[in-house]
C-alpha cells in the first residue's frame, strides 16, 4: 500500500470514528430527555395527585366548618322564633286578660244595647 491509500483509509478510519461518536452522544441525549421526561412525568402524577388530595381535603374542611355554622344558625334562629312565640303568647294573654275584664265590667251594659237595638227594629 502506498502511502496515499493509506492516508485515506487512515481518514476514513478517524471520519468513521467521529460519526459513531456523535451517533453515540447524540443516543446518549436522547436517552437523558427520555430520563427526565419520564421523570417530569412521575412529578407531574405526584404533584396533581397532591392538588386533588389537597383539594379534597379543603372541601371537606370548608363543608364541615359551613355545617357547623349551619348548626348554629338554626340554634339562633330557634332561639328566635321560640322567644318571639313566647312573647306572642304572653301578649295574647294580656290581652285576653284585658278583654275578660272590660266584659266582666261592660256585660250588663252590652246586653242592654242589644236588647235596646233589637227592639228598635
Amino acid at each position: 500500500m502506498d502511502k496515499d491509500t493509506l492516508d485515506v483509509k487512515i481518514s476514513e478510519n478517524a471520519e468513521s470514528s467521529r460519526l459513531e461518536q456523535m451517533i453515540r452522544r447524540i443516543l446518549d441525549i436522547d436517552s437523558q430527555a427520555r430520563e427526565m421526561t419520564a421523570r417530569a412525568e412521575t412529578m407531574k402524577l405526584r404533584s396533581d395527585k397532591t392538588v386533588q388530595e389537597e383539594k379534597a381535603r379543603l372541601r371537606a374542611d370548608y363543608m364541615e366548618r359551613a355545617n357547623r355554622r349551619i348548626e348554629i344558625v338554626h340554634k339562633q334562629e330557634r332561639a328566635w322564633a321560640e322567644e318571639a312565640l313566647a312573647a306572642g303568647k304572653a301578649q295574647y294573654a294580656r290581652q285576653l286578660e284585658e278583654f275578660d275584664r272590660k266584659a266582666q265590667k261592660e256585660e250588663e251594659g252590652w246586653v242592654s244595647q242589644i236588647v235596646e237595638r233589637s227592639l228598635e227594629l
